[in-house]
């Protein structure tokens, strides 16, 4: 199944090159500006191609949010690989043909596994990354506060114990349970 499935992602990959080149062959034809007019080039960011009207909206935001199988760490809008520029060539090519975001998605998905994800599900197990970091701080914040009290009753069971203050009898009851309350804070 991973042999499959890593068999695909070449084929793809090698198809995107091959459409790639194609497509720069075809812009690198020279062509004859009129007279006066300079020739422009496409932007080559996706925002800045959202900026001229270039891209569909729904594909620059895709492309913004999921990360680069091509370059590790780094989102796919800022992977300077040839094959990133093939895949966001495919994803706005998939948005141009009617695909949904989810369709587009979950061919993604499938085709480069959950990797690609930038931000984990919001639901089942991806739930859990979502949840931890709250779950962690609070739980953090109530031990703290445990420790902090803890520690502020024993010395105030200290200050109580060496207070020169009224001078008493001794009483080997209190004593007893004053060492023992200190030995446990």
């Amino acid at each position: 199944m991973m042999r499959a499935a890593r068999l695909l992602r070449c084929a793809l990959v090698v198809a995107c090159v091959s459409a790639a080149s194609a497509a720069a062959q075809v812009t690198a034809t020279p062509s004859t500006p009129s007279a006066g007019a300079h020739a422009t080039t496409a932007p080559s960011t996706p925002s800045a191609q959202l900026a001229t009207g270039q891209i569909n909206p729904r594909a620059a935001e895709l492309i913004d949010q999921i990360m680069s199988p091509f370059c590790p760490g780094l989102i796919l809008t800022n992977c300077p690989s040839l094959a990133a520029d093939s895949l966001r060539r495919a994803i706005r090519a998939r948005f141009d043909a009617g695909a949904s975001r989810e369709q587009v998605m979950k061919e993604l998905s499938v085709t480069y596994g959950d990797v690609i994800k930038s931000a984990p599900e919001r639901s089942g197990f991806g739930l859990l990354a979502w949840v931890m970091p709250g779950g962690l701080v609070l739980v953090g914040g109530l031990l703290l506060t445990a420790f902090i009290r803890r520690r502020r009753d024993a010395q105030d069971l200290a200050r109580a114990a060496t207070s020169t203050s009224a001078p008493r009898a001794p009483d080997s009851a209190l004593d007893a349970e004053l060492a023992a309350r200190l030995r446990d804070g």
